[in-house]
């Protein structure tokens, strides 16, 4: 017998949101329903908002477990960021192999190794989402240069600032990935205009993106302003 279901399920947000340093990710987190920030930097100091200060991989799983197995009245939890949060993985992994660098293992093993303990933190945060917690991600941006075969040369692209082997993993995971920046028009090559802090939602050759909520194209960087999207009610 097979249970086949017909109505819409909402759940908690899964969301991936990453930017340029001072564009506002971190403002934009202390406005989600009574959060817990997760801070691998030190990015809410100056801020009034519950958080944990991480200094090593040990440190962010003692705060799953509480989140995971204690009462409390965390609603959001947002990590800030994930892109410093790898490198306690990496530092964890090699001190736990006795490697003075994850280049060490060779052939490119140490990596193989930090992408499986990028599967185990994402099955905790789906162990979160289980729990009625929304999860978010906050991550730096880059540019990398793209190559897509519809173009005869190579293009440069806003990216996750995380490894190539784990930016996969949370692009896949996350039901929203969401690039924010300053709102600037280009003239004649010069940026030129206000500096309004915007998200974008779809994917373009300029920027990774992507959402299963129906955002728009470009919102104001804003979680009021989204939060009838993860809610279903748009």
């Amino acid at each position: 017998m097979i249970n086949i279901i017909r109505d819409k399920v909402i759940k908690p947000p899964r969301v991936v949101l990453y930017a340029p340093e001072g564009v506002g990710k971190t403002t934009f987190g202390v406005g989600t329903p009574n959060p817990l920030f997760i801070c691998t930097e030190r990015g809410t100091d100056n801020f009034e908002v519950p958080r944990v200060n991480c200094d090593t991989w040990h440190d962010v799983k003692d705060v799953f477990s509480f989140l995971l197995k204690e009462q409390h009245e965390f609603k959001t939890i947002v990590v800030d960021t994930v892109d410093w949060l790898e490198s306690m993985m990496v530092a964890n992994i090699c001190e736990e192999n006795s490697k003075k660098s994850i280049e060490d293992f060779g052939f490119g093993k140490g990596y193989v190794k930090l992408e499986e303990l990028t599967k185990s933190f994402i099955s905790a945060l789906d162990m979160l989402i289980e729990k009625g917690i929304g999860v978010f991600l906050l991550a730096h941006a880059k540019i990398e240069k793209f190559n897509d075969p519809e173009l005869s040369e190579p293009l440069d692209r806003w990216q996750m600032k995380c490894h190539k082997r784990t930016t996969p993993l949370y692009k896949e995971w996350a039901d929203a990935v969401l690039f924010a920046n300053h709102d600037r028009q280009v003239i004649e090559g010069k940026a030129v205009g206000g500096y309004q802090r915007k998200i974008w939602a779809t994917h373009t050759a300029a920027r990774d993106a992507k959402n299963r909520y129906g955002i728009p194209d470009m919102l104001d960087l804003d979680y009021k302003v989204l939060e009838p999207y993860f809610k279903g009610e748009k």
